[in-house]
């Protein structure tokens, strides 16, 4: 049997290889390879697609000097989260013309103040079909950043995020017809807060608009009005929302407007009981969405101690169960949880639909199911949310794709229960996503979560005291050795408010030796010394961990003034970044 050897493989398969791969690997590994991969990764009609995710500040110059500068007519997509970064690259040069190629850009983090330019420069490019970008200090001139969104001449796809607690939308409805106003918009994601005045707003710029998602939509105006440009012109077929405490009468006037055309809904409400009446749906989609397909419903409901209101609840969720419903597929369940303010139910559709995520909840009672219709796989979960003490060892449903794990509650009990329990529905080892979301984690209980889940590159802890730096048994140091070993941790977010000791510090870095980026909360006391030690740390490691976001409510310019001071005085970096995003300080180095 003859076995092939790489090099015998034709240039069209390579070409191929290199399309699911991103540019800046391709050169690093290929180009210097032999004369024919040399040619290969130079050749003009080869496209890159160049993911500059985190990596240090002399790796990302070189990739900028040796791969972007002479590739800018070849790059066909260009991908960076870090914020530091992007701001090099818009101060490197445009985003102009020369990129005849440039069709999807996906920035992290960026200032509000520099992304006026950034989009006047993207009018200029033939091919821009997508755009994703996360907006900081959105309140920064937000109707003409959108404006220059909706000028965009081909774009397609478009993402717009916010981390801001408010609603960053401030556009004027477009009073009457004007084509030169008019988006080419497709698909649009709003992953940020936002009124309903504004997303009718927004509707009336992209009659195009076949796909839209709104992460948080919340009534701000009582008296809604839906001007006859939205009704007239949208081409609408999948909505997804989640709505934030708002009447369903309003949302059955905004949704009636729009959704003729409609064949995919995902709605997730809460609170409102209105929601759960079965006729008033029966009614809106037999009148308002004949071609509707997919119905996805989660309504989230507090209970009380009032069993005259439970049972009312209980009936109101079997209006769900008759023909109208069986007819076209769309089944139901609920169940009795609890969360940390008390017992509440959720009720859900159990078609097999596509979901990024999924939340298993502690259960006060058995399910009751209003069919018995369940798929058993969950193909499309990404994101697995355990809320606090659920275990179930025969727990029917598989995540076979899950990579991210949150754990929530105020305490974990039996960590070997849950273990079993995890095993059973997702394989551990393709966890790459860790956020433990508990108040109080003991050290041994935190070391074996660690332990059965190897592969974890990104670890995110709210609270410091999760962290803790007793004496350590033998045992525990033994382990700790283990794990410092074997795991891949490089990037650490603690989002507590309550700062770090320099003791947690230490654990943590003896704990990860690959640490690459970490977040903290920097409190006042700790300040100096902290800062110190965390820059030394990048030094010492010979710039592996090369990126900190020192986080803090009242972060200012003189903070920035004093990083930089404490960095010359003690010679700590040579070439590094330091800048202020909204309550957060990055030092790139």
């Amino acid at each position: 049997m003859s076995i092939t050897q790489l090099e015998h493989l034709s240039n069209e398969i390579f070409y191929e290889i290199f399309d699911y791969l991103d540019g800046c690997f391709v050169y690093s590994i290929f180009s210097n390879l032999n004369i024919r991969f040399k040619y290969l990764c130079n050749d003009s009609s080869l496209p890159l697609k160049l993911n500059l995710s985190w990596t240090s500040k002399s790796t990302f110059e070189y990739y900028y000097n040796y791969i972007i500068i002479p590739n800018l007519n070849r790059i066909i997509s260009l991908h960076i989260p870090n914020p530091l970064a992007i701001k090099s690259i818009l101060s490197l040069f445009s985003i102009n013309n020369s990129f005849i190629r440039l069709e999807s850009i996906n920035f992290g983090r960026i200032n509000a103040a520099h992304i006026t330019s950034l989009l006047t420069h993207l009018k200029k490019l033939p091919r821009l079909f997508s755009l994703s970008i996360n907006i900081n200090n959105p309140k920064y001139d937000t109707h003409i950043i959108f404006q220059l969104i909706f000028l965009l001449p081909v774009l397609k796809y478009c993402k717009i995020s916010s981390e801001n607690d408010e609603s960053m939308f401030s556009i004027p409805i477009l009073a009457r017809k004007n084509e030169q106003q008019e988006s080419s918009i497709e698909y649009l994601i709003i992953n940020s807060i936002c009124e309903f005045d504004q997303l009718i707003a927004i509707l009336s710029y992209t009659p195009r608009l076949t796909h839209l998602s709104c992460h948080s939509l919340y009534i701000g105006n009582d008296q809604i009005q839906i001007p006859i440009i939205v009704t007239t012109t949208t081409n609408l077929r999948k909505l997804s929302i989640e709505l934030d405490a708002t009447p369903f009468h309003i949302f059955k006037t905004f949704v009636s407007k729009i959704s003729f055309q409609l064949e995919v809904l995902r709605i997730s409400a809460k609170y409102e009981n209105s929601y759960l009446d079965a006729k008033q749906w029966q009614q809106l989609i037999s009148c308002h969405m004949p071609h509707l397909r997919i119905f996805d419903f989660q309504f989230k409901s507090q209970l009380c101690d009032d069993e005259m209101k439970s049972i009312e609840y209980d009936k109101l969720i079997e209006q769900f169960n008759n023909k109208f419903w069986y007819e076209r597929k769309w089944f139901f369940t609920y169940q009795n949880c609890r969360g940390d303010y008390g017992p509440f139910k959720i009720f859900y559709s159990t078609r097999p639909y596509r979901r990024n995520y999924y939340k298993l909840y502690e259960r006060t009672t058995d399910n009751l199911d209003i069919s018995t219709y369940q798929d058993n796989s969950m193909h499309s979960c990404r994101h697995i949310l355990i809320i606090n003490q659920w275990t179930n060892v025969n727990c029917s449903i598989q995540f076979p794709y899950a990579t991210k794990l949150t754990l929530n509650g105020g305490f974990v009990d039996n960590i070997p229960l849950l273990i079993r329990s995890l095993s059973s529905i997702i394989s551990l080892t393709q966890i790459t996503d860790l956020v433990l979301e508990y108040n109080y984690l003991f050290m041994n209980k935190f070391l074996m979560l660690l332990q059965y889940l190897p592969n974890i590159k990104s670890l995110t802890i709210p609270q410091t005291s999760i962290i803790q730096t007793h004496d350590l048994s033998e045992n525990e140091i033994e382990t700790i050795l283990i794990i410092s070993k074997r795991n891949h941790i490089k990037k650490i977010s603690i989002i507590d408010r309550e700062c770090c000791t320099l003791k947690q510090l230490h654990f943590l870095f003896d704990l990860c030796p690959q640490i690459e980026y970490l977040t903290i909360n920097l409190a006042e006391i700790y300040e100096d010394i902290i800062i110190e030690f965390l820059i030394s740390k990048m030094k010492e490691n010979n710039y592996r961990f090369f990126l900190l976001c020192l986080a803090r409510w009242n972060a200012n310019i003189d903070m920035i003034k004093k990083i930089h001071l404490i960095i010359n005085r003690e010679k700590l970096l040579d070439n590094y970044s330091l800048e202020l995003f909204k309550d957060n300080i990055y030092l790139w180095c």
